[in-house]
């Protein structure tokens, strides 16, 4: 290619056949035969609603009674730590005391052997 030629592009064909449109999709169309056999699916529908939140209620209720055995048992344990925590520092207080006593009866009975 020279420098002054210029450069060849691939422009779209205006001829080219156009494609073609996409077919609708339409939803299948349902017709209830008589009212009598409507007012029997909408009584039906009604009484399975009725059973799922009969059975749904049962449901969180059983979980409820779960959740609250779980917090009772968590108030008892929380209860008996706070009661192991109190006894552990009462007894740590009882041997620092214990310590004490036996310390300065330590320091008395080497200070009593250098008298003699």
């Amino acid at each position: 290619m020279s420098k002054h030629e210029t450069p060849k592009t691939d422009a779209p064909k205006t001829d080219a056949p156009k494609a073609e449109a996409a077919p609708k999709f339409e939803l299948p169309k349902f017709e209830m035969p008589n009212a009598a056999m409507y007012e029997q699916f909408v009584a039906q529908a009604r009484d399975n609603m009725l059973r799922l939140q009969g059975t749904m209620n049962q449901y969180w209720d059983e979980l409820a009674g779960y959740e609250n055995a779980m917090y009772a048992r968590a108030r008892a344990a929380s209860q008996d730590l706070a009661s192991l925590a109190s006894e552990s520092i009462g007894y740590v207080a009882a041997l620092t005391t214990e310590w004490r006593k036996m310390t300065l009866e330590a320091t008395r009975r080497v200070t009593e052997s250098f008298k003699a």
